[in-house]
């Protein structure tokens, strides 16, 4: 079933616009995705474990993470970064606090791209891949 299916049968049958319904599907899953369960950690993971491991893995500094620099790679790992953190922190506030370059509605946008991305580009699924290894033991 397609996600705009859900949207537009959610919208009839609740009388809500449609606009309202896909703001209710989007929240669910971001929650989900909060809940979701990772496999075992290597360590204990917070954000400045999460950030080396980041850093290694898309080959730049914490400097270049946490400074407004637009460049693709920076973005991309600021992105995969905002991915593992934000079931930590569990608030966009907190982590546009640890990264002063972005603001919530940057990490907003980060949470909502990052699934598509990671399905069509293979180089930033790569990385991405790379940085759930440093951080979890995987069985693969």
């Amino acid at each position: 079933m397609k996600l705009n299916d859900i949207i537009s049968g959610i919208s009839k049958k609740s009388n809500m616009p449609k606009r309202s319904a896909a703001w209710y599907v989007r929240k669910a899953y971001v929650l989900g995705m909060k809940e979701s369960s990772y496999p075992k950690c290597k360590s204990r993971i917070d954000e400045t474990v999460i950030s080396k491991a980041v850093c290694v893995a898309f080959n730049i500094t914490e400097e270049q993470l946490k400074i407004c620099v637009r460049k693709r790679t920076v973005v991309d790992a600021r992105r995969v970064f905002t991915h593992h953190y934000y079931p930590i922190a569990q608030s966009q506030r907190a982590v546009a606090e640890y990264l002063p370059a972005i603001k919530r509605a940057t990490v907003a946008h980060y949470l909502k791209t990052y699934s598509t991305l990671y399905s069509y580009d293979k180089i930033f699924k790569k990385k991405a891949d790379m940085v759930t290894r440093l951080l979890y033991v995987t069985d693969n």
